[in-house]
């Protein structure tokens, strides 16, 4: 039975291969900045409890 994970395009240039890597971690770069921006939006909401 095969797996169904995406498979990693063929590249026919190191270069190519790192292009699209680059590409890779700027998407998750985009996606952590907006998890971090809701996070901060949800944690603003939160009411504050008092340490005493």
């Amino acid at each position: 039975m095969k797996s169904k994970s995406p498979k990693m395009p063929r590249f026919k240039t190191e270069e190519e291969r790192l292009r699209y890597r680059i590409l890779e971690l700027e998407a998750e770069v985009a996606v952590l900045k907006k998890l971090r921006e809701l996070n901060q939006q949800k944690m603003a909401k939160k009411p504050k409890s008092s340490t005493r």
